[in-house]
């Protein structure tokens, strides 16, 4: 039933209550809060009149979270309609003072002599939470048949049997189990049993004399958090039985006519009294078989070699109780036949073999699944995924599938070559496995590795063909749209290697001599996953064919000067080139650094005092005083080339200081010298003239003092 369809109908059910008490909806504000729902008959039954149990049924409705709350009886609930169910409303607002956040339940009981029904009873539940609006819908419940009872007698015990509720909307809590001495009771509580979803459960009332003994079952609904709980009104329908005083079998778990029996399943055999262990035989046709009696020795417990796969195997037991009373037959069969499970069979087709993904793309994954004893459709599947090391869920339980089976992955951001884990369980709880191919999930972009000719390349042969190298295996499509190359040559063609990392592009027309060539790969290259990652920015190679100084070689530095001198040291400027020889613009980041060369003449031999000079300055601290030295500079270029020697550029070192006070001593000395000579001629009346000093002879240049400006000696 929609939503929608809740709230008119609620809606429609205040109004026509405002009306029956004489006011005009104008006149009334709206509802503190309707809460509105709807009941479905078995099998979801929506047909009118009074044979579908939801119409006449009536609601309980009461807060688990505010058990203060009065609870509120709704005992009219209007039609199911062929296509929408039974629908409920009252306005809870009325009695209760309402939180946003206060859970409801409502508890639906078609109860016999209640609204003219006369069969048997039914009840469901609906639960939700308020929150602010006028009108809620709660959503709706499928009345279930109150469970009926069955009933094993033995010689003093007698066990009651009922299948849980189906409990969609997981409100039952407990069963209340009711025992009378004849079918119009009276009846008094023996016991209550926890509610476990859909499986058989049971209560043994103990020591009872022979007589005759009848039940009844109510249902315990949760009624708030401290474990309270709401009775039904309703109960099941009656069942009796009597103790004769023999014992009997009560319940065998495979039961009788059992398929799909788990192959390792614990055999279980209860009785209606205690038994003699000593008497008790076990005769199913399987080895291993361990027996043991528990719970007062009221129940066997057998353990075995697992049963063979779809064998039908027939069981008996044999025994006295403890008083000697032998095994007799009851209501259940002994000996009795069940047949064991077959495990279902699972097989991943695809992925394949071979299979990349993009982190974060979709990626199928497709199965078969059969089993002989539960259908596709009830069948459980699990999906993993294993990069080898962990284990990671992908997706399950998944239930409801047809078989090929079809689940869309969204894969993780990760780099990993992964297996997918394929897992179906059968309604015995049986498996199979199976696991895929190796997947490689990719999440990094690709890149260009390294290319041949290397950018900036010179020289480069006009036959040579372009080497690029890929961090990954490309998408060869893609690549080879990508690519273009400037000035365009004819005849490209693509040769892929290393499994499509590498690509060799030739060409059958030759490259033009002493030409630069770009060769471009775009973004649209992509990597060769599904659906791929393409190059983050576009990849440039940038060659010069044929050979020689006009490739890539800058022109020489100009405005060379020597700018400043000292007694040992020249200083130097000049101009960075701007364009190559061939008369291209020059980047200023293409030059690396300078060399810088000195020679004591214009035509001498250049010697390098400077290497890799960043800036475009140096100073020269390697020079003798007063003398004069003729220098050059030469660019260095990126690509390897140096420019020609740039024009020369001429400086002198200053003569050496003299200090004052050194000369003034040496004068004084002289001075003082004289002085004597003339005072002792003075006294011996006779001038003495001293011999002239004669300069020492100068020595001829030694071999190989002068050098020959070509670089040899003179």
């Amino acid at each position: 039933m929609e939503k929608k369809s809740f709230l008119v109908v609620a809606l429609a059910l205040w109004l026509i209550a405002a009306a029956l008490a004489g006011l005009s909806p104008s006149a009334r504000a709206l509802p503190n809060h309707v809460v509105t729902g709807g009941v479905y008959g078995p099998g979801n039954n929506v047909q009118p009149g009074p044979a579908n149990p939801a119409n006449p049924a009536s609601a309980v409705y009461y807060s688990t979270t505010q058990p203060t709350y009065p609870v509120l009886v709704e005992t009219d609930i209007t039609d199911a309609d062929g296509t929408l169910p039974a629908s409920f409303a009252t306005d809870v607002g009325a009695s209760w003072s309402w939180l946003p956040g206060d859970e409801v339940v409502v508890v639906v009981e078609t109860v016999r002599g209640v609204n003219g029904w006369a069969a048997v009873n039914y009840t469901t539940s609906v639960d939700g939470v308020l929150a602010t609006g006028s009108i809620q819908d709660i959503g709706s419940g499928t009345a279930e048949q109150d469970p009926p009872l069955t009933l094993i007698s033995g010689s003093t015990d007698i066990n009651v049997t009922w299948r849980a509720l189906t409990d969609t909307n997981a409100n039952v809590r407990s069963y209340i189990v009711f025992r009378g001495p004849g079918p119009l009771g009276p009846f008094t509580p023996i016991g209550t049993v926890t509610h476990a979803g859909s499986a058989s459960l049971y209560q043994d009332d103990m020591g009872l004399a022979p007589g005759t003994y009848c039940y009844q079952l109510a249902i315990n609904y949760r009624r708030d958090t401290t474990g309270g709980t709401y009775t039904t009104l309703g109960r099941s329908e009656t069942a009796c039985t009597s103790i004769t005083g023999a014992p009997r079998v009560t319940y065998t778990s495979p039961a009788n006519g059992a398929t799909g029996v788990p192959r390792s399943a614990t055999v279980i055999v209860r009785f209606s009294e205690a038994m003699s262990s000593a008497t008790i035989t076990f005769t199913p046709p399987v080895t291993g078989v361990v027996q043991a009696l528990v719970n007062g020795n009221t129940e066997l417990r057998v353990t075995h070699n697992p049963f063979a796969a779809g064998t039908a195997y027939q069981a008996q037991v044999s025994g006295q109780d403890t008083t000697g009373n032998n095994l007799e037959a009851g209501s259940l069969p002994n000996p009795w036949s069940f047949t064991a499970n077959v495990p279902p069979t699972a097989t991943i087709i695809a992925p394949g073999v071979g299979v990349c993904r993009t982190g974060g793309s979709s990626l199928p994954i497709t199965w078969t699944m059969a089993d002989t004893e539960t259908s596709t459709g009830a069948l459980r599947a699990w999906l993993n995924y294993t990069d080898g090391i962990t284990t990671n869920a992908i997706a399950g339980p998944l239930t409801g599938l047809s078989s090929p089976a079809t689940y869309t992955w969204s894969t993780p951001v990760i780099n990993a070559d992964v297996t997918i884990l394929l897992e179906v369980a059968d309604g015995a709880g049986e498996k199979a496995q199976d696991t895929s191919a190796s997947v490689r999930i990719d999440s990094t972009a690709p890149t260009v590795s390294n290319s041949n000719p290397a950018d900036l390349a010179v020289s480069t042969p006009t036959d040579a063909p372009i080497w690029l190298n890929f961090s990954e295996a490309m998408n060869v499509a893609s690549v080879q749209t990508a690519f273009s190359i400037t000035p365009s040559v004819a005849g490209v063609t693509f040769a892929w290697s290393n499994g499509n990392r590498s690509v060799r592009v030739s060409h059958t027309d030759l490259f033009v001599a002493s030409t630069q060539y770009t060769a471009r790969i775009g973004t649209g290259a992509r990597d060769d996953c599904t659906p791929g990652m393409t190059l983050v920015s576009a990849y440039t190679l940038r060659f010069t064919t044929g050979l020689g100084p006009a490739q890539l070689r800058p022109k020489p530095p100009t405005n060379v000067a020597v700018t400043a001198t000292s007694s040992t040291s020249i200083t130097l400027t000049w101009t960075a080139p701007t364009e190559y020889t061939d008369g291209q613009s020059l980047a200023a980041g293409d030059i690396v650094g300078y060399d810088v060369y000195r020679s004591d003449s214009a035509t001498g031999t250049r010697t390098k005092v400077g290497t890799d000079v960043t800036g475009t300055s140096f100073t020269d601290t390697n020079v003798p005083t007063g003398a004069t030295f003729y220098y050059w500079v030469k660019a260095k270029h990126r690509g390897g080339l140096e420019s020609d020697f740039s024009a020369s550029a001429t400086g002198t070192t200053g003569a050496a200081g003299i200090n004052t006070l050194f000369i003034g001593l040496i004068v004084i000395a002289i001075l003082a010298v004289i002085g004597a000579i003339l005072l002792l001629r003075r006294r011996k009346q006779k001038p003495v003239q001293a011999p002239p000093e004669e300069a020492p002879p100068l020595e001829p240049p030694g071999e190989g003092d002068l050098e020959d400006p070509g670089g040899g000696t003179l």
